[in-house]
Parts: structure tokens; C-alpha cells; sequence
């Protein structure tokens, strides 16, 4: 186990702006969102957005990894392991699709988090 808790990035397609995304996945989630960011009993998301990115217009939506936001996705305790972290990440992913916001995480794990993850997709 290393010293920091697992870590995922999940890359979702929204337009934005960040509050917007902050709102609703503090709503999915149950939880409301802080200056610092959503907080649930295990997990700790923060929205990043992509600055150094073009211009909204100019972006290639086609491919997830140029979608400009990003939930920075981390434990909130420190000896918690993959596969712990991996439940409530994927019920966030599951509320995400119910939501109709297309979500692919990025994470050492993502085998843990099938059906969600691109691991097992077929293109």
C-alpha cells in the first residue's frame, strides 16, 4: 500500500460552468458542495477544469480525454485500499449515467470499476 490513498480521475462530458457540475454532483451524491470541494463519508471530489484548454467551441468532444472537466477523486481516509474506494466511485459513476453525463474514469483500478470504466468497451 503506498503512503497516499488511491486516486481517479473521472473526465466527464459538461459544458459547464464548474459550479454547475459542483451543484450536481454534490446533489447525486446527497452532500452539498464547500469552497474545498464535495466531501461524503469516503469521498473527497474536487472539479478541475481544464484552463489551458481551447476555447469550448474549438474542443474535439469526440474523445473523452479532451473533455475540459475532471473530478479529482480521492479517499477520504488515508488506509483505505482500491477496492474500498472503487464501490463509491462506481455508484457515483452509475448516478452520473442516470443523470445523462457521460463519465470515463482514469484511475490504477479501473478494472474494479466494470461496467463503468473503458476496459471492457468494445471501442
Amino acid at each position: 500500500m503506498t503512503d497516499e490513498p488511491p486516486y481517479c480521475a473521472i473526465y466527464i462530458d459538461h459544458r459547464g460552468p464548474t459550479e454547475v457540475i459542483e451543484d450536481l454532483v454534490a446533489e447525486l451524491l446527497g452532500v452539498r458542495a464547500t469552497y474545498e470541494g464535495i466531501t461524503t463519508d469516503q469521498l473527497k471530489i474536487v472539479v478541475d477544469h481544464g484552463d489551458s484548454y481551447p476555447p469550448i467551441e474549438e474542443r474535439d468532444y469526440s474523445r473523452w480525454i479532451n473533455w475540459k472537466y475532471r473530478l479529482e477523486v480521492v479517499s477520504t481516509s488515508d488506509d483505505a485500499d482500491e477496492a474500498t474506494v472503487a464501490e463509491p466511485i462506481k455508484a457515483l459513476l452509475e448516478k452520473l449515467n442516470d443523470a445523462g453525463v457521460k463519465a470515463v474514469p482514469a484511475c490504477d483500478f479501473e478494472e474494479l470499476l466494470s461496467p463503468w470504466n473503458l476496459v471492457n468497451a468494445q471501442d
